[in-house]
């Protein structure tokens, strides 16, 4: 039997306490050696990942390639959750902001609502030098969604940001409506946040970040 990706798709999005010794007993495989376990911690958030080793690599080339599409594509999509997730937790807290940013009257195009954002960071990376603040630290997502019917498309932005007043973060979006919440982490971090921003039901996002 080979390996396959969709065998260790049960593993996925459960929490540490919800993988049992049963569970683990379901990933023995005759050709794994044994099995390595990283940790990552970003922020307040430790996570062990556990990877089998393969007694060839011989074994481990059949075991990619026996590996599916569709699973294989499923399993990019959860590790690109996953490095937003992560890049999230590690760089911001409670003080930080979240700001969703929405259009009124004319919807844009995703060429002109690329500018509209990054001219907002623009305006909000000014006031901050002007304002003797720390440099802007942030983290946007595009949103489209494709209207019912005759609807229009929808556009809107998601930003996390390093802290600053609130009433400025929405002042400085001339387009249309913000609206500013501070983060509320829980024991999992911003994980919440992370992949509510990050959902895709109907149309496309789109997410990039700071340098720094």
């Amino acid at each position: 039997m080979g390996y396959s990706g969709e065998n260790y798709e049960f593993l996925f999005d459960k929490p540490g306490e919800e993988i049992t010794e049963k569970a683990f007993e379901a990933l023995n495989h005759k050709e794994v050696m044994k099995y390595r376990a990283r940790t990552i911690t970003s922020g307040n958030v430790v996570e062990c990942e556990i990877y089998p080793i393969w007694n060839t690599k011989g074994q481990a080339a059949r075991a990619k390639k026996s590996a599916t599409r569709e699973a294989q594509k499923n399993l990019n999509e959860k590790n690109a959750k996953k490095n937003l997730i992560r890049k999230i937790n590690a760089n911001f807290n409670e003080n930080d902001l979240c700001i969703t940013l929405t259009y009124k009257g004319t919807v844009p195009d995703e060429e002109q609502a690329r500018r509209d954002i990054q001219n907002y960071l623009k305006r909000v990376r000014a006031y901050r030098k002007k304002n003797g603040m720390e440099e802007l630290k942030y983290i946007y997502v595009i949103e489209f969604e494709n209207g019912e019917g005759r609807k229009k498309k929808r556009i809107h932005h998601h930003v996390i940001m390093n802290g600053m007043d609130r009433d400025e973060a929405e002042r400085l979006w001339k387009n249309g409506y913000a609206n500013t919440r501070r983060l509320q982490p829980d024991e999992y971090g911003l994980e919440a946040l992370a992949r509510y921003i990050v959902k895709d039901p109907q149309g496309k996002k789109r997410w990039s970040a700071s340098r720094n």
